[in-house]
C-alpha cells in the first residue's frame, strides 16, 4: 500500500469520522486539478495518457473507498484507493511499492471525469435490503459460484454489525 499525505492542494472540509455508507465528501470534492497535480508528482503526468488509453472495469465507490480493475493493452490490475483527511492510501495488484502507480491515478481520473459511471455500493446494499430471503439466497449462491473465496465470509459468520465501509 502507498500512502500520500492529504492536505496538499486539498480544499476539502470533510472529516475522517464519516462512517456511514454514503460517499465520502472527500471524494465528492475532489477535482480534476487535484488529480492532475498528483499525476505530475507521481508519474510526471504519464497517468493522464494512460487513463485515456485504458479501460476501467467495475469501478465502485463505497464510503471512503474507490476500487476497480484498470486494464491496459497487456494486463488488468485490481486497484483500490482509500481516503481520509490525513492521507490517501493506494493498493494495486501491479505491485508498485515506491509510490502511487498509474493505475491508481487512472482510477482517480475516472472518478473525477465520470463519477456517475461508478457503482455506489451503498445503493446496491439498499436495494438488497428490500429483497426477500429466497432472492438473497439466489444472489448469494451466484456470488459463491463466481468466486469461491467469498465462502470464507459465510463460514466466518461475520455479524452484520461488523460490516462497515472499512471492512468492505
Amino acid at each position: 500500500m502507498n500512502a500520500l499525505k492529504a492536505g496538499q492542494d486539498n480544499s476539502t472540509g470533510g472529516t475522517s469520522s464519516h462512517t456511514s455508507y454514503e460517499i465520502s465528501p472527500l471524494w465528492r470534492e475532489m477535482t480534476h486539478e487535484q488529480v492532475t497535480l498528483l499525476d505530475q508528482r507521481a508519474t510526471e503526468g504519464a497517468s493522464w495518457e494512460f487513463y485515456c488509453g485504458s479501460y476501467i472495469h467495475h469501478p465502485t465507490v463505497f464510503g471512503h473507498k474507490l476500487s476497480g480493475k484498470v486494464q491496459d493493452a497487456i494486463d488488468e490490475y485490481f486497484t483500490e484507493i482509500r481516503i481520509s483527511d490525513k492521507e490517501m492510501v493506494t493498493d494495486c495488484s501491479c505491485g508498485e511499492r515506491s509510490g502511487v502507480c498509474k493505475h491508481a491515478i487512472a482510477l482517480l481520473y475516472g472518478w473525477v471525469e465520470d463519477s456517475d459511471g461508478f457503482v455506489n455500493v451503498a445503493d446496491t446494499l439498499e436495494r438488497l435490503r428490500h429483497k426477500d430471503k429466497a432472492d438473497l439466497l439466489e444472489i448469494l449462491g451466484r456470488i459463491i459460484m463466481f468466486d469461491l473465496r467469498t465462502i470464507d465470509f459465510i463460514e466466518d459468520d461475520l455479524p452484520a454489525a461488523d460490516l462497515d465501509d472499512e471492512s468492505l
